[in-house]
């Protein structure tokens, strides 16, 4: 199983209520397991 993290929401995390609508503080991360079938998480 691989994981990958892909970011998050540019290169400053931005929590605040001004980002409320679309998430400031957001990850996304990818999890590969050992068959190549993937899911991601964001």
């Amino acid at each position: 199983m691989k994981v990958r993290f892909l970011g998050s929401r540019g290169s400053i995390p931005t929590p605040g209520n001004s980002f409320n609508e679309y998430g400031g503080n957001t990850s996304c991360i990818q999890v590969i397991d050992n068959e190549d079938n993937y899911i991601i998480l964001d």
